[in-house]
């Protein structure tokens, strides 16, 4: 879903090759339609994944000594969620 949402586009072949097995079920091709609705919670989970990993780098920096201003608003960032 993720590369229709980056392109655009309205399906994608999922194609699967695997040459160890036998003639018949070597080769599989799957259709897959988009779906908006899927695609609007994954955007949602990336969104929330980004800001976890922001905040984390931010906590991060605090305690490697990172750049004073950001130790300063990641302070204060640490404050307010305990």
């Amino acid at each position: 879903m993720w590369q229709m949402a980056c392109t655009g586009r309205a399906w994608c072949d999922l194609v699967s090759y695997d040459d160890r097995l036998p003639e018949p079920l070597r080769y599989h091709v799957k259709r897959i339609e988009r779906d908006d609705a899927r695609i609007a919670e994954l955007e949602e989970q990336v969104a929330e994944f980004l800001a976890e990993v922001d905040a984390t780098l931010q906590r991060l920096q605090i305690v490697a000594g990172g750049p004073a201003a950001l130790r300063v608003h990641a302070k204060s960032q640490l404050e307010i969620s305990l």
